[in-house]
């Protein structure tokens, strides 16, 4: 019998081992993601950034947790806050350079591993979701529990500030709810007219000018005032053939929306990347984009990462693609199975002759593209070794860069300026002799 059952099996094993079947290379999600390719040669230009926020820093670093964290960590007032698996939320002061304190918010719930979610600071409160119903509320000093308040359904995605007494909360089954924290009582809902569970990646809804962009797994955006909970317009991202076909799954917005002037842009998970205008929610541009990851805008252009491991800037004029970077080496490129990586927002940064665009990749790499004295980006970037594992960053309004892994903070911060000798004790230094 076990003879049998080896012989059955041996077959399957020697063709899940192999990279080649006959001529032809068994495709992984790189080789899967269709490519961009340049559509003009009018090349991106920067003309104001910050500066490098590694250059002339010191670093460190401290473990956040000993379960794995659940959602990038936020920070406020030189405090990182994070929430790891087990419902556990720690608060670390980056100044003082110790845990301020930690609070078990899972309490009676027994299933404790939890993921999704996130967390948001507000008003010297700390908002909570981590994969349940619950929207948990702590004093942000403390970590003292204030309120918890359970919603219809399981709350996936971050909760977002309109006021600093009103919060957005989604559920999966598309509820979006306004809760006033004065009152602990809900302000209004909003419902998706199909409450389907999408598996894609879910933005969460972003806060404008009093207005919000919320998506939902039916494939609906719409424009809603956050006072009132009514939609000004609405946008279908599925047609009615995607819904005919085969393993359907509805679209979503998968980056969150990024609103300038009175343009709105997002990538969905049917891959497309649209620009609508905020007045009625018609298209001003839309292409074809597989699998975008993270999506910048900056001075005109969007720069966007994706699953074919490319880094693009495409014109937010009229959506056409003006560069491309590759976010894999000649090298790695070759092997059999080159691994898919998580990138993170680029950043730009800029120095006296030249500017840079950068992405930070989960592989412990950071992806450095300058411009030349052309002022042209090039091809292959310069690649930085960094921490492996990287699910955030932020860089502080000092410039120093914080890295966050599933367990812990690195950060690079501005060395404190040594005295002189003679300065710590009130003495001037290089003055001229008294005559």
């Amino acid at each position: 019998m076990k003879k049998n059952i080896l012989l059955i099996l041996l077959p399957i094993i020697f063709l899940s081992s192999c990279d080649y079947i006959g001529t032809s290379k068994i495709k992984n999600l790189i080789d899967l993601t269709d490519k961009l390719t340049i559509e003009t040669t009018k090349k991106p230009i920067i003309t104001s950034a910050k500066e490098d926020p590694f250059i002339g820093k010191r670093k460190t670093s401290y473990v956040n947790s000993r379960n794995k964290i659940i959602s990038p960590p936020i920070m406020a007032n030189g405090v990182v806050y994070n929430i790891d698996k087990k419902g556990l939320v720690t608060a670390f002061s980056t100044k003082e350079r110790k845990k301020l304190w930690s609070s078990d918010i899972a309490r009676t719930i027994k299933e404790k591993s939890f993921y999704g979610g996130g967390m948001l600071y507000n008003n010297g409160k700390l908002y909570v979701t981590f994969g349940t119903r619950y929207l948990v509320i702590l004093d942000a000093s403390t970590g003292y529990e204030i309120i918890r308040k359970e919603f219809p359904d399981i709350l996936r995605l971050k909760p977002v500030s309109v006021t600093k007494n009103l919060i957005l909360v989604q559920t999966v089954s598309n509820q979006l709810f306004a809760y006033n924290t004065e009152n602990f009582k809900i302000a209004w809902r909003h419902y998706g007219n199909i409450e389907t569970v999408s598996s894609k990646a879910h933005a969460h809804p972003v806060v404008y000018n009093g207005f919000i962009i919320a998506s939902y797994s039916s494939g609906e955006v719409f424009y809603i005032n956050a006072i009132t909970g009514q939609a000004k317009w609405s946008y279908m991202l599925s047609t009615i053939s995607d819904v005919g076909l085969p393993n359907y799954d509805p679209s979503v917005i998968v980056t969150p929306a990024i609103i300038s002037g009175n343009s709105v842009y997002f990538a969905t998970s049917n891959d497309k990347l649209v620009r609508l205008s905020l007045d009625n929610g018609m298209p001003l541009w839309k292409k074809e984009v597989a699998d975008v990851q993270t999506m910048l805008l900056h001075e005109g252009n969007l720069f966007i990462t994706n699953n074919a491991r490319q880094t693009a800037a495409i014109s937010i004029i009229d959506g056409k693609v003006s560069w491309i970077g590759n976010l894999i080496t000649p090298k790695e490129r070759k092997k059999k199975r080159p691994k898919p990586v998580l990138f993170q927002v680029p950043y730009i940064t800029k120095n006296s002759d030249s500017w840079s665009l950068n992405v930070i990749g989960s592989n412990g790499e950071l992806y450095k593209f300058t411009t030349d004295i052309n002022g042209d980006l090039p091809e292959d970037a310069e690649i930085i070794k960094i921490n492996k594992g990287v699910i955030g960053y932020n860089i502080d309004f000092n410039n120093d860069m914080y890295l966050f892994t599933d367990r812990r903070t690195v950060f690079w911060f501005t060395p404190p300026v040594k005295k002189s000798f003679l300065s710590r004790f009130g003495k001037k230094e290089n003055t001229q002799s008294d005559k």
